[in-house]
């Protein structure tokens, strides 16, 4: 498919030529998009491309880390190691790319410096170092999470006559260190690498440490050719437990508990995990040692002896175990002899702790005690983890706000791979994005990003809400609503077509069991221009079968056909049958509850207030979830820049717009319950809000107005999430908010329950 705006020098432009950008060039490229893949450097590979230190290699199994898209890739290439070194893999990337003819589309030696958002044109404009700048639709960033390389703030670097390297930025020609004096500051996990081959040539290494670090062996040999073989045949297999796994590593977490077993069985089971490949003393250990402090001191305690094992100075071995973390609280480097490198003679450990670096000199390196020459110093100082690859671009969004700014007011990412301001941006390893394998989470995000967002924004023109049609809107809360997933069987659903004030409402009813023990009325969300039964069927049902009562939904008719009060009308003629048929619904006398979330949350409230008014039925709970409760959008959550995931100002404008045009209607307590004047009398209520919702402030609003009235009202506002997280199934702040309610209604139902009995 190829997008219409012919002005556009590009669909998409994807920004890195490594792992990431490599797949997520080739699925864009499928779906028949014009890309470009700036690459600042003369080769594809990323990260394997700028890291070409001494040692440099995986730390996950090579066949773990390799793509999983292509069978025909997976049967093709050979690994020759279980953690293949940084030559092989950087032939592996350049193979990938040779084979599904990438580099054709790749821009090689282009930093990128500036990335605009034009919001008239709803573009990106992207300028590199050169002068150069290009025009896309989409922008892509595939730069990874450790690819901005950081030097120590120590004086003098510049003034060092000899030779130095950053780890990160090391010469594409081999270095002889053959009897020459070298320095490492640093020993993180390039330090380690490197550190464990150089000792082996140097005539003398000195090693400058901050902070040890817990390693653990890599245990890495060749892969035979029948044994790559039997991977090979495995690899569906091995790619569905990284799936499954923690961090995407091929590793299972141990179910038992550190002490569930006997000190003999655990210091057993360790001694097998040391001596395994890998991370499994990490990743594969029992399930507990990253969250129960004895057993992180427990596994500590044994690492810390192995070391102490294997380096023969008891005064160095002290040194190079942590005592301000526990083991697997970070990333453990994995290592090859690294600790038996310290045994050498010419390997000498200083602990600037102790001894502390003063400058650097044209001759190499002065402390706190002497001045110690070198001929290299090797700098395995690491990176400016996320951010440095980030803030080395000038990236711009709505009203030319910085992302650098955004993101130093406050970190919120959706998924890690959207922020709010920067439309039609996507980073394949944004922050929040999950780490480890990385590979596998990467392959995971691009198809997030290509599947669920690109696509289908490719096959319309990926407006706005607030510059849609309704049916616009309503085809999009349709795709959304997909994400839903399985709905659970129930007992018995009908359908049923009631008459309303001026025309028909139609109810869905869901029943999960023979018995209810309490009937739920809810009413969706969708700025009453939207949703439907339909789409609302898995959320309905997962609390009818959570909270053991049968689930009305109500298709209310919608605007701007049919505009305030109709939606209104519709709701409450619902709630007068469902009311007269309770023990038909439930096959006894149960409470009823009204629910809803948004501008359905707007409507149960409405209803509510409706049924005191008017003597209706009576409602024992009522469920506001991000309720819509008023039209005042100068909030303060209407204009915090983080509150604009999925619902903006501009879209709930329009929502307005569309329902009740006539802006000095929108007060009335129909429209806007929080202009109600009297709330005594009101069935008690649980409201829930969301940290990143432009209707946060009015929900909590209605919750206090509430309580004033002496209104039973439990508010809980979720912390983190964005409006619609409720029905975004796949969130864990879904779950979350789900356990609220269905406590909530259950608790409701109990009490009827005992009230009735006593």
């Amino acid at each position: 498919m190829v997008l219409s705006n012919t002005d556009l020098d590009f669909d998409a432009i994807v920004i890195g030529a490594g792992i990431s950008g490599l797949y997520q060039l080739y699925r864009l490229r499928e779906l028949g998009l014009r890309v470009r893949v700036f690459e600042r450097g003369t080769g594809v590979g990323g990260t394997w491309y700028w890291n070409r230190y001494p040692g440099a290699r995986f730390d996950s199994e090579s066949y773990s880390y390799a793509y999983s898209f292509s069978q025909d890739l997976l049967d093709e290439w050979d690994w020759s190691e279980h953690f293949a070194s940084q030559p092989e893999i950087l032939r592996y990337l350049q193979h990938v790319a040779d084979k599904f003819d990438l580099l054709k589309d790749i821009q090689f030696s282009s930093a990128v410096k500036s990335a605009v958002y034009h919001d008239g044109t709803r573009s990106w404009e992207i300028r590199l170092q050169d002068g150069n700048s290009y025009r896309s639709r989409f922008l892509i960033t595939g730069i990874g999470n450790l690819s901005q390389p950081t030097l120590p703030k120590i004086e003098g670097i510049e003034s060092f006559e000899g030779k130095s390297f950053h780890t990160s930025r090391w010469p594409h020609a081999p270095v002889n260190f053959a009897g020459k004096r070298v320095a490492v500051i640093g020993t993180g996990a390039t330090g380690v690498q490197t550190i464990q081959e150089v000792s082996k040539d140097v005539g003398h290494l000195t090693v400058f440490q901050r902070r040890p670090n817990w390693c653990a062996p890599l245990h890495n040999s060749e892969i035979e050719p029948d044994e790559m073989e039997v991977i090979r045949a495995g690899y569906d297999a091995m790619f569905e437990r990284c799936a499954q796994t923690r961090s995407g590593f091929i590793h299972t977490v141990d179910p038992r508990g550190t002490f569930e077993v006997t000190a003999e069985e655990r210091y057993e089971f360790w001694e097998q995990l040391y001596a395994g490949r890998g991370f499994g003393i990490w990743q594969g250990n029992f399930k507990d040692i990253l969250t129960d402090p004895k057993a992180n001191k427990a596994i500590s305690d044994f690492i810390a002896d192995k070391i102490r094992e294997r380096v023969n100075d008891p005064l160095v071995a002290e040194k190079l175990i942590p005592k301000d973390q526990g083991f697997g609280t970070r990333r453990v480097p994995l290592e090859t002899n690294y600790y038996e490198s310290y045994n050498r003679e010419n390997v000498e450990l200083i602990d600037i702790n102790e001894t502390p670096i003063e400058r650097i000199t044209q001759n190499g390196i002065l402390t706190t005690e002497k001045e110690l020459e070198f001929d290299f110093i090797i700098y395995a100082t690491g990176f400016d983890a996320v951010f440095g690859s980030y803030n080395a671009i000038d990236i711009r969004g709505v009203n030319q706000r910085k992302l650098k700014d955004q993101w130093e007011e406050e970190l919120a990412t959706l998924l890690g791979i959207q922020t709010n301001n920067f439309p039609n941006l996507f980073m394949i390893m944004g922050p929040h994005a999950m780490q480890g394998n990385n590979p596998r989470n990467i392959e995971f995000n691009v198809e997030w990003i290509t599947a669920k967002f690109l696509e289908k924004m490719a096959e319309g023109d990926g407006k706005p809400i607030h510059e849609s049609t309704p049916h616009e809107a309503r085809a999009f809360a349709s795709e959304i609503s997909e994400l839903a997933g399985p709905a659970p069987k129930m007992e018995r659903v009908e359908e049923r077509t009631i008459e309303g004030t001026d025309g028909e409402a139609t109810l869905r009813i869901l029943v999960p069991f023979e018995y209810s023990r309490g009937v739920l009325v809810y009413y969706h969300g969708g700025g009453w221009v939207t949703g439907s039964p339909d789409e609302y069927d898995t959320v309905a049902r997962k609390l009818a079968e959570r909270t053991s009562c049968a689930v009305v939904l109500v298709e209310y008719r919608l605007a701007p056909e049919h505009r305030y009060p109709t939606a209104v009308d519709d709701s409450y003629v619902a709630l007068e049958w469902v009311g007269e048929h309770l023990s038909e619904i439930a096959g006894q006398e149960v409470p009823l509850i009204v629910a809803g979330d948004g501008s359905g949350g707007n409507l149960a409230a409405v209803t509510a207030i409706r049924a005191r008014d008017r003597s209706g039925p009576p409602i024992a709970l009522q469920v506001l979830i991000y309720p819509v409760t008023d039209a005042d959008f100068d909030r303060p959550s209407y204009s915090d820049p983080e509150n604009g995931f999925l619902l903006t100002r501009d879209a709930m404008i329009w929502y307005w717009d569309q329902y009740l045009p006539e802006s000095s209607r929108r007060t009335e307590p129909g429209a806007s319950p929080l202009h109600t004047e009297n709330f005594q009398g009101l069935p008690p209520a649980v409201i829930l809000t969301a940290e990143h919702d432009v209707l946060r402030d009015e929900g909590e609003a209605y919750a206090a107005r509430l309580q004033e009235a002496h209104v039973p009202t439990d508010l809980q506002r979720y912390v983190g999430q964005m409006h619609g997280f409720f029905t975004l199934l796949m969130l864990p702040g879904s779950e979350l908010g789900f356990q609220q309610v269905v406590r909530a209604v259950r608790a409701c139902t109990a009490r009827a329950h005992k009230s009735q009995t006593i």
